[in-house]
């Protein structure tokens, strides 16, 4: 099977999965009432949760430059925050490509290697995971998520676990160990083959970018960063309740929880997240806060769709600026 014909039948897949999650989500509904959901809503709540997403886009792309900084001293700050706004909207035009762009967009903008600035991506997102899994424990000590966890996937999983289960995993466990050791043991074949060389040499430049990201000198400041990202994200979320009044009722904690699932919608691998983020939200919010599936359809609407704006603007008026900073700078090079 050749490179085309495997990328047509991925996005083919990709598409049909992202019309079948929009028409779970979307069956049934009653239109004039959506629409009036639609109406109901104040957009300049929705207009600021765009710009709490747009400030969200320049703290991770500074945050991305204090990783880089050992690499190369002089990666200049807006080259990584157009960086990371190209690499949003490369991911709604083709699935899975925006870390690929935006480590293009700065090896061809800094001295920093391409494989050593995607090192630098892993320990990124290591770091965001952690990050998850204490807002994660967070929503279930204070939310209504708690308990609904407990009823509704701990207990059932805890029922049905069996000695089965156990022998599965064992196997897993053995097959792995075993993949390890056979590596090792001819890992002078593989690192002399072609392909093994370059997955080798691969694998170094990762783990090149993520020894530079622990040689950060301001590590105080990569924390900070961090938390102004998820602060952003969640003021996303709580301007958007705020603009809906059917779900005004909502408290923080709550924009939290719905914060934390909508990541997972943006997780599944479809384009933009379509479909499946209306699904997930949408799901979530009527067991949890018993709002019923046409409000929570419209909210999860109003949310994704401002997201996805959101990105289009910040991307596309990203790479207009990087087209004419590259131009400049080709410029002052050929006056030397």
């Amino acid at each position: 099977m050749n490179a085309r014909l495997k990328d047509i039948l991925k996005y083919t897949a990709v598409s049909v999965l992202t019309l079948g999650l929009i028409y779970l989500a979307f069956r049934g509904i009653d239109w004039n009432a959506f629409a009036e959901g639609l109406r109901s809503c104040n957009y300049w709540w929705i207009v600021a949760a765009m710009v709490a997403g747009i400030i969200g886009t320049l703290f991770r792309g500074l945050r991305w430059r204090l990783q880089l900084l050992p690499i190369d001293p002089k990666v200049k700050r807006v080259d990584c925050i157009n960086a990371y706004a190209v690499c949003y909207l490369s991911n709604i035009a083709v699935l899975r490509s925006g870390e690929l762009v935006r480590c293009g967009m700065i090896a061809d903008n800094s001295k920093v290697p391409f494989n050593d600035s995607l090192g630098s991506v892993v320990i990124e997102r290591a770091w965001d995971i952690a990050v998850a899994v204490v807002m994660l424990l967070a929503m279930i000590l204070f939310t209504s998520f708690g308990g609904f966890v407990v009823e509704n996937i701990w207990n059932p999983f805890v029922a049905s676990f069996s000695l089965r289960s156990l022998v599965l995993l064992l196997c897993i466990a053995v097959v792995l160990a075993v993949a390890v050791l056979l590596t090792v043991h001819f890992w002078d074949r593989i690192a002399a083959s072609k392909i093994g060389g370059k997955v080798i040499d691969f694998c170094r430049g990762i783990v090149n970018g993520v020894k530079a990201a622990f040689k950060m000198k301001k590590s105080w400041l990569f924390i900070l960063y961090t938390i102004l990202v998820q602060l952003t994200y969640w003021l996303e979320v709580v301007f958007v309740i705020h603009a809906f009044p059917a779900v005004s009722h909502l408290t923080g904690m709550d924009a939290l929880f719905i914060m934390m699932i909508g990541l997972i919608g943006w997780a599944v691998p479809v384009q933009g997240g379509f479909g499946a983020y209306h699904v997930i939200v949408s799901m979530a919010l009527v067991p949890i806060y018993g709002i019923d599936q046409q409000t929570a359809l419209v909210f999860a609407t109003i949310s994704h769709e401002a997201q996805i704006v959101q990105m289009i603007v910040a991307g596309l008026a990203a790479l207009v600026l990087a087209f004419f900073l590259k131009r400049n700078r080709q410029k002052k090079l050929n006056q030397i």
